[in-house]
């Protein structure tokens, strides 16, 4: 099914999206607009101000019209993507509500898991400084009480006993993990003095300039510092709006 419209022609046929194209009116008024305009190289006096003005509003007055013929067209599929939107968030809020409480609870466990492995771990460094510890007292006593001979043969057996009691205490610790969990640490963050940040640590914050109150102060005949700012005059029509499409 085709639409001819002013400036721009629809097509719309069934389970195809819709496609655009300009229409043979659309290139006339463009054309027209522009030939007017590019007559004009100068404005020195009120004449070649007033015709330059005429061609501003008639350049403005079809970039109007295609603008509202823009918006009037991409409206309905706008709407039809909010329709879809609104169908599909009620049916996701509840599923993506009990999917941020079972991550909630998934979350508190693997907390307690990090909390036992640190446990663990330090247990393991006490129980591997104790076994380190005993073989030196061992191979002291042994440099005292054992006989030149024997003392290299007993230190050898005393090391060796140690290591392997350090082997069997080093087992690696392992945590709770199920296939296709994916468990991260974050930061949780909150900015209590956004000033303190931003004056002793620069690079982790981003100032943009507020445009607006900038220049209210500057209209108020404020002088800003780190702003130059160069009053310049600029020229612009007003046009009359009128409807492009008769529906």
């Amino acid at each position: 099914m085709s639409a001819e419209l002013s400036l721009v022609s629809i097509s719309i046929e069934p389970g195809k999206l819709p496609t655009f194209s300009l229409s043979s009116g659309a290139f006339t008024v463009k054309e027209q607009a522009l030939t007017c305009a590019c007559l004009i190289g100068k404005v020195t006096n009120t004449k070649e101000n007033q015709t330059a003005v005429e061609a501003q509003k008639e350049l403005k007055r079809v970039s109007q019209m295609f603008e509202k013929e823009r918006k009037k067209l991409k409206e309905p599929i706008i709407e039809a993507g909010r329709k879809l939107d609104r169908l599909i968030q009620t049916e996701v809020d509840e599923v993506e509500r009990e999917l941020g409480r079972i991550a909630a609870l998934t979350s508190e466990f693997q907390q307690a898991e990090a909390r036992r492995i640190r446990e663990e771990e330090e247990a393991q460094r006490r129980e591997l400084a104790r076994i380190e510890a005993e073989k030196q007292m061992e191979i002291q006593r042994i440099l005292k009480e054992s006989p030149p001979e024997r003392a290299a043969a007993d230190i050898q057996q005393a090391s060796e006993r140690a290591a392997a009691a350090s082997i069997i205490e080093a087992k690696p610790i392992e945590s709770s993990r199920v296939s296709g969990q994916v468990v991260k640490t974050e930061w949780d963050i909150q900015i209590i003095n956004p000033y303190d940040l931003a004056k002793f640590h620069p690079d982790c914050v981003k100032i943009e300039p507020m445009l607006t109150p900038i220049k209210a102060a500057l209209n108020e005949g404020r002088e800003l510092r780190g702003v130059k700012a160069v009053k310049r005059i600029s020229a612009d029509v007003r046009v009359r709006t009128q409807h492009v499409i008769e529906v």
